[in-house]
């Protein structure tokens, strides 16, 4: 069950990891061990203790950054989900919630492996239905961040149709701008034509008068 989450939480989006920040790429999510994969979470075994008798643990290698895109000059549109606010503080507290109740449920207080149709302890089955609250307040939390990231969808969907609409004008403008300069500089250029034309002409008749046709 675990195993299924954390493949929910490493999802993608092309090559980047939609949950690990603005760290969520293979190439900077370097495992320590006991880790082994570049991805930004892994389930791995460390040494029991007895607090956590399995030694199971989630480490988290991204970041908890929320990823933006500039919308305008002084101002920016969150396009993420960090992890903690999906997975709770860290990016692991939901995590480390379903491995305390597999220890609860798995072993006995002492640390031992619990027999198979054993009854846990009054005690643990207190602890049990904590951790069973904590799980559903998750889930909320879960279902909550799921219906912001709708809205954010949407907004984002409009704002890029918003810059769709901006380019288009902005390029009917400049295409306008630029029909009129050439209109401009053509009828300019009809006019110096005509203009020299004509001086030609002047030119021509005063080189055609003899002295004679100045002196009359």
């Amino acid at each position: 069950y675990i195993e299924t989450i954390i493949e929910a939480a490493n999802a993608t989006h092309g090559d980047i990891y939609v949950f690990a920040g603005t760290k969520n790429t293979a190439s900077v999510l370097v495992p320590t061990p006991p880790e082994t994969t570049q991805r930004p979470f892994e389930l791995v075994t460390t040494t029991p203790t007895a607090s956590n008798p399995s030694g199971l643990e989630v480490r988290f290698k991204g970041n908890t950054e929320a990823r933006t895109v500039q919308t305008g000059d002084a101002s920016a549109e969150q396009v993420s989900t960090t992890a903690d606010k999906i997975f709770g503080a860290g990016g692991t507290a939901l995590f480390d919630t379903l491995i305390a109740l597999y220890n609860a449920l798995a072993y006995n207080p002492d640390g031992t492996p619990r027999a198979d149709g054993q009854i846990p302890s009054a005690d643990q089955l207190e602890k049990v239905s904590s951790l069973v609250t904590q799980i559903a307040d998750a889930s909320t939390t879960v279902n909550a961040t799921t219906a912001q990231l709708g809205i954010r969808t949407n907004r984002m969907a409009s704002l890029q149709s918003q810059l769709q609409e901006d380019i288009t004008r902005h390029r009917e403008f400049l295409s306008r701008l630029t029909d009129t300069d050439v209109a401009q500089a053509t009828m300019q250029l009809q006019r110096d034509q005509i203009a020299y034309e004509y001086s030609l002409k002047v030119a021509s008749r005063l080189l055609n008068l003899s002295l004679f046709d100045f002196l009359r």
